[in-house]
């Protein structure tokens, strides 16, 4: 090593180090650095050693990304910094003063683009190679999107998969690896998506903001070609070559279910990695590793909570001296790694969260349900001691209100459901209810995955995800289901929330002819519906006819709405108020009442519906899905 002198070149080390790393050898170069394979001096523990090249400093914005998600699925941030001489390896290989550079876990194994190019699934069945990777880079994005980080790139040459298959569901034994964060980024950051083309998701080709979605419709075409030789070696990825592709394989199974769902065109109905994941884990049999499921958990606490906070982490501010422990800690830890470097001590103490920033960090851990929930009224430390003890207990998901606003922290113990020809009475009975517990949906979709269960508990178990908004695991649950007549309504409905409305008029066609009056009438309002989607008002009144219930009544109502014809709207409401179609289809009608009176000018009496419309759907245990997004409409219409 040498220091910069005026035009003097600089001198060849005969032993590369920096910082206390020893470099070993040149494992890659891209566009935005080189990356050569390192070793801790004083302990040998190895290292992949990244060194930026360019203008555009992708190392700095990795190890923030690193630094802030904590990563136990991929490579972890071990040290940084930047280069203050000019580091010569050899003669050719010069690494500029200057430059950032960052080191991180080394990940051993092989790209899993060399293993699809040569056509070898390493011992494995495709099918098993396809469920090792939807493990592994499964759990990777799940972490990085719930510390609010969309990875930007996933594609098989970003994978690397182990040595060996894993056979325990831990994060040191997965087998298959998502690396490179060069395109990382902040969801909220809208600026240039980045990605490789053969993988990028329709919304982004569109020019619309990539999200966490675009990662998951990019996991769906790899997955796909992971699965299936031909559609590696194609020269492109077509989404409807890929469902027919997969459709075909006799392998594919429950594989193509999660392929279908992730391709999904609407990125809302796209399932999440961590579903992805636990599926995969269940095919494969890997066994459970408690200390690793609470691991997982407490991690989720602290990342979801850097997430919220990391804008004002970013410009390297003071936590406030009122943030108790632990949340001051993850705080300064969380500074000393992701602000930004030669940060002066002064600036403004980062201040207690807000109200707002809460309920971020509760939905962000519970789910949309939590959007409704009281916030708790304990400062951000003790919150967060609150929280980590509710995650040795149970998964986020499973927390209620209560257990955030109780003076005692007790959480009630999943329910053992029973075996025997009473587990699909008791199966049906627990999906029926407003909010099912967890156990009760893993156990219906494993039962389904099984082939034990009756073809009904598909629609019971579809039905829940739908209430819930989980469009990508209700799409999967009926991907094997027979094609009765409310198999095809609900799937008619989850196509239409994917946006696939060929898919979603073909099966709703097929339900006219039905000979339950009930089912009939809901295909007519969602063919009238999607006739309006569409601007054809004409056609949508076609389409409902003489059809009846809350679903028809709202159709009515919109095209009226859409001509101008509030009065008229509010009447078809009004008629349909006798329907017995359950606390979400009032819902639906009170959504509706709620951007008609908007557009009367009456303010109050669409506060109040919107209100109703919430309280309803809560009580069904239902993501507002329908009534909201009549009310997004309410304030562009007035």
């Amino acid at each position: 090593m040498a220091k910069r002198s005026g035009g003097k070149a600089p001198e060849l080390a005969a032993t590369p180090e920096l910082a206390g790393w020893r470099i070993l050898e040149k494992a890659g170069e891209g566009a935005s650095g080189i990356v050569f394979r390192v070793a801790r001096s004083n302990d040998g523990e190895l290292g992949a050693l990244k060194v930026a090249h360019g203008a555009e400093d992708f190392v700095d914005r990795e190890r923030r990304v690193l630094a802030r998600v904590q990563r136990r699925w991929g490579p972890a941030l071990l040290d940084s910094g930047r280069l203050d001489v000019d580091l010569a390896l050899t003669e050719r290989v010069l690494l500029a003063c200057g430059s950032s550079w960052m080191v991180s876990t080394w990940v051993d194994g092989v790209p899993l683009r060399n293993r699809l190019s040569s056509g070898d699934a390493g011992g494995s069945s495709r099918a098993r190679l396809t469920a090792i990777v939807a493990h592994g880079v499964g759990r990777g994005l799940d972490e990085l999107h719930r510390g609010g980080v969309r990875h930007g790139d996933v594609k098989p040459a970003n994978v690397v998969l182990a040595p060996a298959a894993p056979t325990v569901d831990r994060a040191s034994k997965r087998g298959a690896t998502l690396v490179d964060l060069d395109l990382a980024a902040d969801v909220a950051d809208h600026g240039t998506p980045g990605g490789t083309p053969r993988y990028l998701a329709p919304e982004v080709r569109a020019g619309e903001a990539a999200t966490p979605a675009a990662d998951l419709y990019s996991l769906g075409l790899m997955l796909a070609e992971v699965l299936d030789a031909d559609l590696a070696a194609a020269a492109t990825l077509d989404p409807a070559d890929v469902l027919r592709a997969i459709e075909l394989k006799p392998s594919g199974g429950e594989l193509a279910a999660w392929i279908a769902a992730l391709v999904a065109s609407s990125p809302g109905a796209r399932p999440s990695a961590g579903w992805i994941a636990s599926r995969a884990a269940r095919w494969l049999e890997l066994a459970v590793d408690p200390e690793e499921v609470l691991g997982d958990r407490r991690a989720r606490v602290r990342r979801t909570y850097v997430a919220v906070r990391a804008a004002r982490i970013a410009h390297g501010e003071r936590p406030s001296a009122s943030i108790a422990e632990p949340a001051r800690g993850w705080l300064l830890d969380a500074r000393a790694t992701l602000g930004p470097r030669g940060r002066s001590s002064e600036g403004e103490d980062i201040p207690p969260l807000g109200a707002f920033e809460t309920a971020r960090w509760i939905v962000s851990l519970v789910g949309p349900a939590a959007a409704t929930w009281p916030l708790p009224s304990e400062e951000e430390g003790a919150l967060a001691s609150r929280l980590l003890v509710l995650s040795e207990q149970a998964p986020p998901e499973a927390w209620t209100a209560a257990d955030l606003q109780s003076p005692t922290i007790v959480v009630s113990a999943p329910r053992i459901l029973r075996e025997g020809p009473g587990l699909w009475v008791e199966l049906t009975r627990a999906l029926a209810r407003p909010r099912p517990d967890l156990a009760a949906l893993d156990r219906a979709e494993e039962e389904l995955s099984s082939g034990r269960a009756p073809a009904a508990l598909a629609i019971d178990l579809a039905a829940a995800h739908v209430r819930r908004g989980d469009v990508g695991r209700a799409f999967a649950a009926l991907a094997r289901s027979d094609g009765d007549d409310e198999a095809l309504l609900l799937r008619a409905e989850i196509a239409r929330r994917q946006s696939d409305q060929a898919g979603a008029e073909h099966a709703a066609r097929r339900v006219v002819s039905s000979t339950d009056t009930g089912l009939r009438d809901a295909a007519r309002a969602l063919l009238g519906r999607l006739a309006w989607d569409r601007g054809d008002l004409a056609r949508a009144e076609a389409e409902l006819d003489d059809a009846r219930g809350a679903g028809a009544a709202e159709v009515r109502a919109l095209v009226a709405y859409a001509r101008g014809e509030l009065e008229r709207g509010l009447a078809a409401l009004d008629g349909a108020s006798g329907a017995t179609d359950g606390a979400l289809g009032h819902a639906r009608i009170e959504g509706t009442r709620g951007m008609l009176e908007h557009a009367r000018g009456r303010a109050r009496e669409s506060f109040e519906a919107f209100g109703r419309a919430f309280e309803l759907a809560t009580r069904a245990g239902a993501v507002l899905e329908e009534a909201t997004s009549a009310s997004c409409l309410a304030p562009t219409s007035a």
